[in-house]
């Protein structure tokens, strides 16, 4: 059965409901991973592409690796030690003057934990695939399809890949995807729209901060949000834990590894704190001082100060 294809795209947008619909999504990002496996073929980068297909169907996961020609690997969970030294890593190069930084859940609340305890202002903003109410599977293989789309015509080169990448997401949002796009962000649970916006039109400097591994989430929102407040995207900026091997070039120093072990183990933390803590996983946004933690004293204290004020 093929894709139907939606006219107003010029074909490029897939209506859900079918195998072919993922695959057409998929082109892209087969051609970037193809091309960078003829270069690297290691370990490293065959347990990134294990990663990304963990938690889809079986028959998209069979699909994309007999199109890459891999096998299936187990995936292992960085060290501790190895993990906290890259989140550590990431918090410190974070700006804290004239900046706002949002950090994307669920994952990014031990990033954002570790940005607090460095002397950061954290806010926590529940943006992901259960953002989505309708069509999820969708909406979120169509905001991945567009960073490869991008990625793919720009070769690495920065600046170029942000005008492609919001060019893409226009046409994606003028379709029906678009008013269940505008919608979530509208209502986003943790995003301070009026305080950005002050703070944005003052010259602040917006960061969207998100575990990995291409920007999928951290993208759209900074485009949405350059869009609304018509501020310069050069104000605002993404910045990544981990980022696949085949995009690290693009990404540069927003990303700060490319060991997806790390993320593994970052997921690992998160799931077993919420069940430490018998919280659903589609609880509210949660505030920092409510989750355990090993923050310290001084920088609890100086949340609550700022929070009474």
């Amino acid at each position: 059965m093929n894709a139907s294809l939606s006219p107003r795209h010029g074909g490029m947008y897939p209506h859900e409901g079918t195998r072919d619909a993922f695959r057409c999504l998929s082109r892209e990002f087969l051609q970037l991973v193809m091309s960078y496996l003829r270069k690297d073929n290691s370990d490293t980068t065959r347990q990134a592409i294990a990663l990304w297909c963990k938690g889809q169907p079986r028959w998209y996961q069979d699909y994309v690796r007999s199109r890459l020609g891999v096998e299936t690997m187990r995936l292992h969970p960085a060290s501790e030690a190895t993990t906290a030294q890259a989140v550590s890593t990431l918090a410190r190069t974070l700006p804290q003057k004239d900046v706002t930084c949002l950090f994307l859940l669920n994952d990014g609340l031990p990033l954002a934990e570790a940005y607090e305890n460095v002397g950061g202002t954290a806010n926590l903003v529940r943006f992901g695939r259960r953002t989505f109410l309708r069509k999820r599977r969708l909406m979120y293989f169509c905001l991945f399809s567009l960073v490869n789309k991008a990625a793919l015509r720009t070769a690495d080169a920065w600046p170029a890949f942000l005008w492609q990448y919001r060019t893409e997401l226009r046409k994606l949002l003028r379709d029906d995807l678009g008013q269940i796009f505008e919608r979530a962000l509208s209502d986003l649970p943790g995003l301070p729209l009026d305080r950005l916006s002050a703070k944005l039109r003052q010259g602040g400097r917006l960061v969207v901060v998100d575990s990995g591994m291409q920007g999928t989430f951290a993208l759209p929102l900074a485009t949405w949000i350059s869009t609304r407040f018509e501020i310069p995207f050069e104000m605002i900026d993404i910045r990544l834990l981990v980022a696949y091997p085949w995009l690290a070039k693009l990404f540069g120093e927003r990303c700060v590894t490319t060991d997806t072990s790390v993320l593994l183990r970052v997921e690992q933390s998160v799931r077993d704190r919420r069940l430490s803590t018998g919280a659903p996983s589609s609880n509210p946004t949660p505030d920092l001082q409510s989750m355990p933690s090993a923050e310290s004293r001084t920088t609890k204290a100086r949340r609550s100060s700022r929070l009474a004020a």
